[in-house]
């Protein structure tokens, strides 16, 4: 996916910069600039930490990491429906299947249920590849087992908090089997956004100063 992207072969460009983002409870977004174009862009109130409730303290390297490829994963579906209405063709273009562009371009660019249709994508064939991305670059040793640690998967589900399909998962019922696991991924998520440990969790990612 990020040779998808490579500016020096490739027709597809991504703009990563800090800025406003349409929803607040949102820590990024990635759009159509214009076609083959894409951009994403990473809450400044996350960056900077804003909160109301305690001092600011801006999140780990970590987390952006995971933040920027779960974006990278956005702007990918969103590039092969941009190739697929170029080429009209029904081709497999590399590891993943037009199924994915079709399943894409079935609701309207922008709208939340377009967003929705891409996180169920990424539910059912990318967690694995976020987790695995991140801790490669976290520890430098690529996982070629296909079995990413425990924890680079928590935060790789931790994007997918809020989501129908996050709640499908991980309900919040505490007599539910996956209930631990969520209130584990839920930890993991605000000890690496905020740099700030809590309850048995320590930020794992150096601080991004």
């Amino acid at each position: 996916m990020f040779k998808k992207f490579d500016p020096n072969v490739s027709l597809f460009n991504i703009k990563i910069m800090p800025g406003t983002v349409n929803y607040s409870t949102d820590i990024a977004e990635t759009q159509v600039f214009s076609p083959n174009n894409y951009n994403i862009t990473l809450s400044s109130d996350y960056l900077n930490s804003v909160r109301s409730w305690a001092p600011s303290s801006p999140p780990t390297i970590l987390s952006i990491a995971t933040t920027i490829t779960h974006e990278i994963i956005h702007a990918y579906l969103l590039s092969l429906v941009d190739q697929y209405i170029v080429s009209g063709s029904s081709t497999i273009y590399d590891f993943p299947t037009l199924f994915d562009a079709f399943v894409t371009n079935k609701t309207k660019v922008g709208t939340q249920a377009q967003v929705d249709a891409q996180h169920e994508i990424i539910v059912e064939k990318y967690v694995n590849v976020i987790a695995s991305t991140i801790q490669e670059f976290d520890t430098g040793i690529s996982v070629t087992s296909g079995y990413p640690r425990q924890v680079s998967l928590d935060l790789a589900w931790a994007g997918l908090i809020g989501t129908d399909f996050f709640k499908k998962n991980y309900p919040d019922d505490a007599t539910h089997n996956n209930y631990a696991d969520r209130k584990r991924i839920k930890i993991r998520r605000y000890v690496e956004e905020y740099n700030e440990s809590r309850e048995n969790q320590s930020p794992l990612g150096k601080p991004c100063k």
